[in-house]
């Protein structure tokens, strides 16, 4: 992070973006949905990292997700349909998050980025269009599995990596990263050092990149 809140280095123009989120977040859906559109647009990679909201809510002490609030719950179920609409997103069809294990998509992207990091992002946007348009548990293997083969990667690699104990750790070793970046939820985006947390800052982040800082 910027220490003095000042503008940039000219070391940071061409550095990548940090996009951080989790697929049990709906606003991180709508950042994935348009963060890489913006960034190219200013010259910028962005790099994806899922990591376990869960996990970080519980080390800093949110350990309640939003719908446990009384008052806090019943604003969340409204805003966030609205909230796709607004994005063009329909249907708006939720699964039961519940039963879907995020921990088991964040390692299949990691999977598939060290094969292809576009047919991972690609793949990232399927499971939560999945989770989120069509009611479906897209955090199960076998579903991952067929999403996998439709992207040309390998699907046997891919069942081998499902419970691969060095994955595991790989996706824990991102979320204690996350963790020490400052990340507290999702989306968390993070230009030049400087964070962004929410998809409702996604306009601030295009006038950084584009001012240069302010």
């Amino acid at each position: 992070m910027l220490q003095d809140g000042g503008r940039p280095g000219e070391a940071a123009i061409n550095t990548p973006i940090d996009f951080y989120f989790d697929f049990i977040s709906p606003f991180g859906f709508f950042t994935a949905r348009q963060i890489d559109a913006i960034a190219e647009k200013h010259g910028r990679a962005v790099r994806w990292r899922p990591f376990n909201l869960r996990t970080v809510a519980v080390a800093t002490g949110f350990d309640r997700p939003m719908v446990a609030y009384p008052i806090k719950g019943e604003y969340f179920k409204h805003d966030v349909p609205r909230l796709a609409r607004l994005h063009g997103i329909a249907p708006w069809n939720v699964a039961d998050m519940r039963s879907a294990n995020a921990a088991v998509a964040g390692r299949a992207f990691y999977w598939a980025a060290d094969r292809d990091e576009a047919a991972a992002k690609q793949l990232a946007l399927r499971i939560y269009h999945a989770l989120y348009c069509e009611a479906t548990n897209a955090c199960d293997p076998d579903w991952i599995a067929a999403e996998v083969g439709k992207l040309g990667l390998d699907v046997g690699a891919y069942r081998t990596s499902a419970d691969d104990p060095d994955m595991k750790a790989r996706y824990k070793r991102h979320t204690e990263e996350a963790m020490e970046q400052g990340v507290f939820g999702s989306p968390y985006i993070i230009v030049d050092g400087e964070p962004f947390f929410g998809s409702d800052r996604l306009w601030m982040v295009e006038k950084w990149l584009t001012d240069g800082g302010w």
